[in-house]
């Protein structure tokens, strides 16, 4: 459940507002700035990101009254009282880094603030830390309904598809629990819990665009890393991006 603590100042919240605005098929970004670095071991290790210049925050693209984002099942892994971070990265984790960023919206588009949002996921062999709290945390949004998280590429297991979960509380609202997606995953068409609308939009660095997932993609700049791959240690980040609307009552 939600805890009253203060509000987490997460280092790439510029970065959040720029691209949770782009949420269109296509829509261009003019020229695409190193925005961060990360580092990672021979083996495929990851380390904790850094942040470069920030970006002047836009205002999220939201139509009231919006509808609130489809609700899933908490599964059989989550775990209360996880540490409050903003990154799941540790040292001597595997995997491909990637950063999920968007607003915390109620159904009047207003931007909600300090907004409680509860992650848990697999780690890239699709397995859950159920012993301790690896791959688990709690953020807050900031004063304009803003997240980022950082973490790694989930795995898959049978018979689920690539998948992150999420719990929501607005102050005072609610406990909401979905789950985020990933575009142009194979096993999505056989997961029987999966939804379309819960998948992140991915920015293509190669065309400097948020591309919204479609079936029928065919650029590889647009697929989603395989979860067990190694990283370039001057490698950035897959970006990916999301809104959720809640209820606030």
């Amino acid at each position: 459940m939600r805890q009253n603590r203060p509000l987490v100042w997460l280092w790439g919240l510029a970065l959040a507002g720029l691209f949770s605005t782009l949420l269109m098929a296509g829509t261009e970004i003019a020229a695409l700035p190193a925005l961060m670095q990360t580092t990672a071991q021979a083996t495929g290790s990851v380390t904790e990101p850094v942040t470069a210049t920030p970006i002047a925050l836009p205002s999220p693209l939201c139509v009231a009254p919006a509808k609130p984002t489809t609700a899933q099942t908490e599964g059989p892994f989550y775990k209360a009282g996880s540490p409050e971070r903003a990154s799941l990265l540790e040292p001597g984790l595997k995997g491909v880094p990637i950063l999920i960023t968007g607003y915390v919206l109620a159904t009047d588009c207003t931007p909600i603030a300090h907004a409680w949002l509860d992650f848990w996921q697999a780690d890239a062999s699709g397995k859950y830390d159920n012993q301790g709290y690896r791959l688990r945390g709690h953020l807050y949004t900031d004063q304009t309904g803003q997240f980022t998280l950082t973490t790694i590429m989930p795995g898959e297991y049978s018979p689920r598809t690539v998948h992150i979960h999420v719990k929501i509380q607005a102050l005072g609202g609610p406990v909401f629990t979905t789950q985020f997606y990933f575009p142009n995953v194979a096993a999505n068409g056989r997961d029987t819990i999966f939804s379309p609308d819960l998948v992140l939009s991915l920015l293509d660095t190669q065309s400097g665009k948020i591309v919204t997932a479609t079936p029928l993609a065919k650029s590889a700049a647009i697929q989603s890393p395989t979860p067990a791959a190694t990283q370039d240690v001057n490698a950035t980040p897959v970006i990916y991006t999301i809104n959720v609307v809640v209820k606030t009552r």
